[in-house]
């Protein structure tokens, strides 16, 4: 089918703008000045597009969320306008009024990184200088790097050199510093066109190093990075336009590359395919070449060097491709737009790196661009052309195969589940019959029948596919479940108890063995296994776990009992208690007329020194009485006469 698009149809994408989990499709239309969006009714069928206006010929398009709103956005490098176009989505297939950012002049390719580590979308663009490829001796030497600001908008361009006539950019991360670095395939002005690809190391900050420029052949057109050597590190794959080959780079790992031969190819190779053609899971290339009507396979060895191309015949002038598996074989196929016809070429792969002849599929006049999505949701990669000419997208609905039968669905999704777990399987395609597995094995037609909702008591993935006549057997689905043992119960209850305490230890899980420890340490399946209660005499924490054949250990339980002694009881009754005997103030005679009451009592005459004591006491009260007897014997005598005195 064939749906209106705009004027010259440069460059098509998909992406899912209403998130309906449809393929939905975005295309460049150079002349227009537009971008059109057609959004997929899952039927394999579009509405009418809707466009939208960007800057003059655009004729790169990307799709990513650059305002982190988790809705897709659009973004057009326009090289007639100098700019690059940013329609941020509104989430239900409608986008926002676009927004131009300067670029520099004749942006003809952009593409997306993350070059100054932020986790926000950025854009690079390469500055060819002009719109018109072959006639133009004026080319610019510059790529210009956009931050984004995470709201949708753009930072100001930053221009870095790379080398004349850049045409092509791609990103990497080719010094192994976790940064991401570009290639640049430099292109060249028509009458001198260029011999290098410029690599421009990133510092992680938007800013890049200058460039280093590796000798390739004539027209690079198109750069692809790739480990083609299977080390760990990024290479480099270039087709040169006028010398019909492309050219090997071999990265070393710290941002410098060597040169590892070219590889004939057909006339004017137009973009390179990464892919494994032949089952090897070494990196294969496949080649559109567009002035001899051919593509070709070009088999990796795995260790950065490939076998001589191998050649297949499409229709006229093949330029973009996109690689699939087309039939449901498992292996790798090839589509191509091809430009100077009205056609589609589709070769399926035949596992050994070999193609079968080319069949084509009519589409509208020029193909230019073309992507591979499942556009009616039948689980078949179907195929999107943009036509240059006609102005207009051609949808192609797979029907090699017969329609798949929906994928089942299985409930409730995987997780962790105590003693077991009860299933269910359905499938949305009528009259479907569900096969089954839990042994590990992959389900086939010939696999037990599902018969309804399934109990499972032990550690296992239920798979499930589904077949019906005349349709193609579904694709399989497969959920893990993890059944666990029930914790075990302790009883009695953690507390503090006299004397001894009895625990005894439970599971419902029937089977299971109780593992358990009472020294503090964790149970595991060599601890102790209970078999009987158990009585604690003193201070303990009581951890246990359930093990059962099939399932994983249960989750711990603990207890911890504290023992307190008995508190000991007097077997004699107790004395009656002594009445107190009060003590007498001692009276101390005062030191001029007479006795005085003391305040003090007098101190205890049992102790060790009472004996000296009492006899100071005993000194004490002899010169108290001699001095009474002194008093009063002085009071008795009559005063002497003067007489007496005087004699």
């Amino acid at each position: 089918q064939t749906f209106a698009a705009g004027v010259e149809s440069f460059a098509v994408t998909t992406g899912d703008f209403n998130a309906d989990g449809v393929a939905d499709l975005a295309i460049a239309n150079s002349f227009s000045t537009t971008v059109s969006i057609l959004l997929g009714k899952g039927d394999g069928t579009f509405p009418a597009a809707a466009s939208y206006a960007t800057g003059r010929d655009p004729e790169s398009v990307v799709v990513a969320d650059f305002n982190r709103d988790g809705k897709l956005d659009v973004a057009t490098a326009n090289a007639g306008s100098n700019t690059v176009s940013v329609l941020l989505g509104n989430g239900n297939g409608t986008f926002q009024n676009p927004v131009s950012f300067a670029a520099n002049r004749g942006p003809t390719s952009v593409a997306l990184g993350d070059f100054n580590r932020d986790g926000i979308v950025d854009l690079v663009v390469t500055n060819y200088g002009t719109a018109d490829y072959y006639n133009d001796t004026f080319v610019l030497s510059t790529v210009s790097v956009l931050l984004g600001n995470g709201d949708g908008s753009f930072q100001a361009p930053m221009a870095f050199e790379a080398g004349p006539g850049p045409n092509e950019v791609a990103v990497g991360d080719f010094n192994g510093d976790g940064i991401q670095d570009l290639a640049v395939a430099d292109y060249g002005p028509g009458s001198t066109r260029g011999t290098t690809v410029s690599v421009l190391l990133g510092n992680g900050d938007g800013t890049f190093r200058a460039p280093v420029a590796y000798t390739v052949g004539h027209a690079p057109s198109c750069v692809t990075a790739g480990d083609f050597n299977k080390d760990g590190r990024l290479d480099l794959a270039v087709c040169n336009y006028q010398d019909n080959n492309v050219s090997i780079l071999l990265g070393a790992g710290d941002g410098t590359f060597q040169p590892a031969g070219t590889i004939a190819v057909g006339s004017a190779p137009w973009k390179i395919v990464v892919g494994d053609f032949d089952g090897d899971h070494n990196p294969d290339l496949v080649v559109s070449s567009h002035w001899s009507d051919i593509i070709s396979i070009v088999r990796g060895n795995g260790d950065g060097t490939f076998q001589p191309h191998v050649w297949y015949r499409t229709d006229r002038g093949p330029t973009a491709i996109a690689v699939a598996d087309y039939n449901g074989d498992g292996i790798a196929d090839v589509a191509v737009a091809d430009y100077f016809s009205t056609n589609v070429s589709v070769l399926l792969g035949n596992s050994n790196g070999t193609l079968q002849p080319s069949k084509e599929f009519a589409v509208d006049l020029a193909p230019m661009g073309i992507a591979a999505a499942d556009f009616n949701g039948d689980g078949q990669p179907d195929l999107a052309v943009a036509n240059y000419f006609s102005f207009s997208l051609s949808i192609l609905l797979n029907k090699t195969f017969p329609p798949r039968v929906a994928t089942p669905t299985i409930a409730p999704a995987g997780g962790t589940f105590v003693n077991s777990v009860v299933v269910s399987i359905a499938d949305a395609t009528a009259g479907a019959a569900i096969h089954y597995t839990t042994d590990g094995s992959t389900p086939t037609s010939g696999s037990p029948v599902y018969p309804g909702p399934i109990v499972i008591s032990q550690t296992t993935t239920v798979q499930a596919m589904a077949s019906a006549p005349d349709m193609t057997d579904s694709f399989v689905a497969g959920v893990a479940y993890t059944i666990q043992a029930a914790a075990p119960a302790i009883n009695p209850a953690a507390g503090t108890y006299v004397g001894s305490v009895t625990v005894s230890l439970t599971t419902t899980t029937g089977g299971a063995t109780i593992r358990y420890t009472t020294d503090g340490s964790a149970p595991t399946a060599s601890s102790p296994a209970y078999t009987a209660p158990f009585t604690l005499s003193r201070t303990t924490t009581v951890r246990a776990i359930a093990t059962a054949s099939g399932m994983s250990n249960s989750a711990e339980t603990s207890a911890a009992y504290r023992r307190r002694r008995a508190e000991r009881r007097s077997t004699t009754p107790p004395t009656a208690a002594r009445p107190r005997r009060r003590r007498r103030a001692t009276r101390v005679p005062s030191r001029s007329h007479g006795p005085r009451r003391s305040g003090r009592l007098p101190r205890r005459l049992d102790s060790p020194t009472a004996p000296l004591r009492r006899r100071r006491i005993r000194c004490r009260r002899r010169r108290r009485r001699s001095i009474r007897r002194a008093v009063r014997t002085c009071c008795r005598s009559p005063s002497p006469s003067p007489t007496r005195a005087r004699a």
